[in-house]
């Protein structure tokens, strides 16, 4: 629980910078959030957080390593042309070699993420209340375009 709590205050703290600063107001929200707004992935300072991102994506703890690729794929969404090759190297070897199949499985999505960005462009008008629906989303554009590259 303490994991998910300092996620939420994490997010929480990313989404009040994007909107100038109210802390107190995102704090009291009554729906828990784990995802920023994806402006808040177009503001953030890329040279400080490829270094936390990497240690996050290294991290023993699954629901760490999850929150880091959720984050590293907002980015991407949010942000198509940035360059980390360092989260796009983590992020490889995660998609083969991630410790549970549900950490490959989402390292996957976010290693599409990062291959063909200008496919999810719609994605950056999205607004992602959980890691899951921002998951879901990436793997129901996959969907769709394989089934009509099959038609």
């Amino acid at each position: 629980m303490k994991t998910l709590y300092v996620v939420y205050v994490a997010a929480a703290l990313l989404a009040a910078e994007a909107r100038g600063g109210d802390t107190e107001l995102v704090l009291k929200d009554t729906v828990l959030r784990t995802c920023a707004p994806v402006a808040a992935y177009r503001a953030m300072n890329v040279i400080r957080y490829q270094p936390a991102c990497v240690i996050s994506l290294r991290h023993p703890i699954e629901g760490v390593v999850e929150c880091a690729l959720r984050d590293a794929m907002l980015l991407k969404i949010a942000r198509p042309g940035v360059d980390v090759p360092d989260i796009k190297s983590e992020i490889d070897q995660l998609a083969t070699d991630g410790a549970s199949p549900v950490i490959r499985y989402k390292a996957w999505l976010v290693k599409q993420v990062y291959e063909e960005p200008e496919i999810f462009a719609d994605e950056a008008a999205a607004d992602f209340y959980t890691a899951e629906e921002a998951f879901t989303a990436v793997a129901r554009k996959l969907e769709r375009r394989l089934l009509a590259a099959r038609q």
